[in-house]
Formats: structure tokens, C-alpha cells, sequence
């Protein structure tokens, strides 16, 4: 049986901009009954991922915003594989050998190319339906699914949408596909700020195929699960939950996914 289990997967994904291949720490989530299941690549932030439990939630030592955030990606990977996804939950800070991207480490162009490696391994899975696979990514990995976006030619890989929650927009630059993206934003949110995600939707060509939702007194980390609803984390910046807001993020997403 494998109701509601998580395997960890060990694969070597080649850096197209490195040197040499690394090993990369993922894990996959594998719903109960048989395949093929639809699938999604999902995208932790700049806090990283707790793939091992609470002997990995140390992210940044006293930092409690890290912790919320590497406890609430394996969260909502169980959540999709309990509605019948499987969820390939990249860990691109362990491939970096960093703990925390926070600070600009890990340019999310580079976010995007795992991306690209874990769709390429994915659809190698037997147990996948290739007809239906979504990626998303939260914050730093909205970001990267951004750049992923700007870098398709057409709709590559068989991807039928992507979602990017509460993303970093600063750089990014217009996309030309027509792949549907669902991008969820917090109002109130004071580091990944709503009004540049809404110029840079702005600025895209017609065929761009974009739903933009925002919540009014939402938060970085709105759809925690845990946590108080404010939190700050530094240089006068706020992460926190609103479980309003999270709950229709929450609704929105699997909407989103089950209609593409």
C-alpha cells in the first residue's frame, strides 16, 4: 500500500551552467491506488524545504520565519497527494549546498533550469499521466516559475499550467507563451510586493494567458497553516498567516488545476 507515503528520491540532475553534475535531495509524494496519477513539480521558497522533519526545520538559526516556511511546502505537498496528485517537492537549496536563498543565492533563472531537470525526470515515470502535469511555486519559487515561463518557447514538456503564489516579480521578464498561469498574491505583503507582479502582468503580450488574484490584509506566508498573523523577519519586513485567505488561495489552486 502506499497511502499517503512520502519516498525520498536521490537523483543526479547535470547543471547546464556548472561544472560538473550534483546530487539533488527531492522527494516524492505518492497518492494511495493505482496510476496513473496526475503530477505536480512544486517549488519551495528562499527558506528551503524540511523534507526529514523537525530535524531539518533549522533553516536559520533562530530565524522562526524559516521554520514556518520549511514546515508549510511538505504540508501542501500532502495536501495535493491526499487530492489524488502526485508531487515531485524540488529541494534546489540542498543541490545549491545552501540553507537559505533569502538573500539572492540562488538567482531564480537557476530555479527555473530545476525545474526543466525534474519535468525531464518526471515524465520518465511510468506511474504519471502525461497528460496532466502543473507546476507550482511559492515566493523564490514563484519566481522561478516565472523565469521558467519567460524561457519557453512554446509550451514545452506537456505542462497544462503553472501557479505561482505570493512570487517575487522585481526582474522578471515577460513571457510569450500562452501556458494558463494562476499567480495568487497578498496585498499586504511587504516583500513580495503586489504592485510589480501587477506591472508585470501588465506588460505582457496578448496571448498570455493569466488569472491574478489578490487578498486584501494578506500576508508573506498567508496560506501558512501555522504561525501567528504577524511575524517579522527583519529589516522591517512581515511575514504571517491569514486563514481566510489561505483557505480561498487554497480552493483556487486545486479549482485552477483541476479545470487545466
Amino acid at each position: 500500500m502506499k497511502v499517503f507515503t512520502a519516498i525520498l528520491v536521490f537523483l543526479l540532475i547535470a547543471c547546464s551552467n556548472g561544472d560538473s553534475s550534483i546530487e539533488a535531495n527531492h522527494k516524492l509524494y505518492i497518492p494511495d491506488g493505482d496510476g496513473p496519477f496526475p503530477v505536480v513539480i512544486a517549488i519551495p521558497g528562499c527558506s528551503g524545504v524540511s523534507l526529514n522533519g523537525p530535524e531539518t526545520d533549522v533553516g536559520r538559526p533562530e530565524d522562526k520565519g524559516d521554520r514556518l516556511f520549511r514546515r508549510h511546502y511538505p504540508r501542501m505537498a500532502k495536501r495535493l497527494q491526499e487530492n489524488g496528485f502526485m508531487v515531485y517537492l524540488i529541494d534546489y537549496l540542498t543541490a545549491e549546498g545552501v540553507l537559505n536563498t533569502c538573500k539572492g543565492e540562488i538567482h531564480p533563472k537557476r530555479v527555473g533550469e530545476y525545474i526543466n531537470k525534474s519535468l525531464s525526470f518526471i515524465k520518465k515515470n511510468t506511474e504519471i499521466d502525461p497528460t496532466r502535469i502543473y507546476v507550482i511555486g511559492w515566493s523564490h519559487g514563484g519566481s522561478g516559475v516565472l523565469e521558467w515561463l519567460s524561457s519557453l518557447e512554446e509550451d514545452q514538456f506537456g505542462v497544462n499550467s503553472a501557479i505561482a503564489v505570493y512570487p517575487g516579480c522585481s526582474s522578471r521578464e515577460p513571457w510569450k507563451t500562452s501556458l494558463p498561469l494562476l499567480m495568487i498574491l497578498g496585498e499586504a505583503d511587504d516583500i513580495a510586493i503586489p504592485s510589480i507582479c501587477n506591472e508585470l502582468v501588465q506588460s505582457l503580450q496578448n496571448q498570455a494567458n493569466v488569472k491574478l488574484i489578490s487578498y486584501p490584509d494578506a500576508r508573506h506566508g498567508f496560506d501558512f497553516t501555522e504561525g501567528p498573523n504577524v511575524l517579522s523577519v527583519g529589516d522591517g519586513l512581515t511575514v504571517g498567516r491569514n486563514q481566510e485567505a489561505g483557505d480561498k488561495a487554497w480552493e483556487e489552486i486545486l479549482h485552477f488545476i483541476n479545470n487545466y
